[in-house]
This record gives structure tokens, sequence and C-alpha cells, in this order.
């Protein structure tokens, strides 16, 4: 595959992924009291987190076009290989955390054509359904930090660990074939050595 055509393909599949990422995220009803991303935790800024999201794809997507290092290149490519995959696990939490919430609370999409009498008497009960859901939630997590920590603690399970793994084995792997470097250049030799015998 060329370089253009792999590197359109990893930006397209990074920028899908967040879209979808945070499409279901700020769709769901619950995104304010439950979305776990520090950034949100912390910020509270919607316009800003999202803002923050979009800046580090695309300073990623840069980083992958400009890098000669094979090191910065495969720390580059894994990157993007778990970020697209965690943009996609995190999509299922996001749709699987609004299913359950709407499982086991009656919450109900308000409809716009409804008279105004039966739109805020939806409200009305909406509110107070997701003042108890905050309220069970902050049971759970009853602080930033809380939240936070559970946060670190499954993406460094799911992501964090895996990829750092990775590069451990990839720079592992990387000074030993740097060290073998004169005795392939030997086999090499040999091998044009023989190759030129032949011709």
């Amino acid at each position: 595959m060329k370089e253009k055509t792999l590197y359109l393909l990893m930006i397209g599949l990074l920028a899908l992924t967040t879209f979808i990422d945070l499409y279901t995220a700020l769709r769901s009803p619950i995104f304010h009291v439950a979305e776990a991303n520090p950034l949100k935790v912390y910020l509270g800024n919607t316009l800003l987190f999202v803002t923050i999201i979009l800046f580090i794809t695309v300073l990623a997507s840069y980083y992958l076009k400009t890098q000669v290092s094979l090191q910065m290149i495969f720390a580059m490519s894994t990157f993007f290989i778990y970020a697209i995959a965690g943009h996609l696990v995190g999509a299922y939490f996001n749709i699987e955390s609004e299913s359950q919430f709407r499982t086991h609370y009656d919450y109900e999409d308000n409809v716009y054509q409804q008279d105004s009498s039966q739109y805020r008497a939806v409200e009305s009960k909406n509110e107070l359904v997701m003042g108890k859901y905050k309220r069970d939630y902050e049971k759970v997590y009853p602080d930033k930090k809380a939240v936070v920590t559970t946060y670190f603690s499954i993406v460094g399970l799911l992501v964090g660990v895996p990829m750092f793994l990775n590069w451990i084995a990839f720079y592992v792997a990387f000074s030993f074939y740097h060290s073998r470097r004169d005795k392939r250049e030997v086999i090499v030799g040999e091998i044009y050595k023989k190759a030129k015998r032949l011709q």
C-alpha cells in the first residue's frame, strides 16, 4: 500500500471514530453527569473539551505525516491504532451507559411537536429523573478524583499498558537490530560476493 493511501486511511479512521465517540457522548442525556474523560471532568466546558480533542487529533495527524525517525513513526502509528480502538470502545460504553440509564430510569425524550403544557410536564419529570440519577451516580463516584481514577484504571488497563509494552518490545528489538548491524553487513557482503560469482 502506498504511503499516501495508508496515511489517509489512518487519518480517516481516526477522524471517523473520533466523531462516533463524541457524537454518542454528546447526544446522551447523561453526558454532563457521567462523562468520565478527565478533560471534561476538570474543564467542565463541553466546547473546550471538544476543541482540545480535535486539536489532539490534528496534532497527531501532523506528527504521523512529518516524522522520519523509525522510533517516532512506530510511536505515532501505535498511538493511532490504540486511539482508533479506544474511540470505538468509548462509543460502545457511551451507548451501553445510555441504554442502562434508560432501562433503570424513567427518562422520556421530549417531542417538540407536543403542546407547551405537555412539553413542560415532560421537562419537569426529566429534571427529577436526572436529579435522582445524579444522586445515585455521586454515591458511586463522590468526587472528581473518584471519576478520574476509575477512568484511568480502565483506559490504563485496556490501552496504556498494552501500548507501553509494545513500545518497550519495539525498543528492545530495535536495540538488538542496531547492535547486530556489523553482522548483517558481513552477511550481506557475502551474499553480494556469491551473487557476483554466479553472474
